[in-house]
């Protein structure tokens, strides 16, 4: 069977088939795998998700997190008396995130729980 001629000015059809899953940024060189991440990766260049400040996130606990500096924030304590981030050590608090004051209590191996304070608006600590 004769092969079929390719001329000048003709492209391969082969080249213009669409790779199945293969979502291509048209911000960047990424490649995504599933529809799904290729949304949450677009979003890194949207930032769909605004506060009132004019910061703008990709993901909403993103901007949750970066609401929490605007006010009433849950902070967290580290429980072993002595530490700087103890609550009678520092008004301000140790974290604003849980992942990091999970983080810092592994520096005291054998305490294993933090607790949480919350300022009301006169500035006021309690446990939440």
């Amino acid at each position: 069977m004769p092969e079929a001629e390719v001329q000048d000015g003709d492209e391969d059809p082969v080249a213009q088939v669409p790779v199945p899953n293969e979502f291509r940024c048209p911000h960047c060189p990424k490649i995504n795998t599933t529809r799904a991440s290729f949304n949450k990766h677009i979003n890194t260049h949207t930032k769909p998700y605004s506060c009132h400040c004019g910061v703008s996130k990709a993901t909403q606990r993103d901007l949750d997190r970066h609401q929490d500096t605007h006010g009433k924030i849950r902070r967290y304590f580290c429980p072993v008396a002595g530490c700087a981030w103890h609550v009678a050590g520092i008004k301000s608090g140790f974290s604003r995130r849980l992942d990091n004051a999970k983080r810092h209590l592994k520096s005291h191996a054998k305490h294993e729980t933090l607790f949480v304070l919350r300022e009301d608006s006169q500035g006021r600590l309690s446990r939440a």
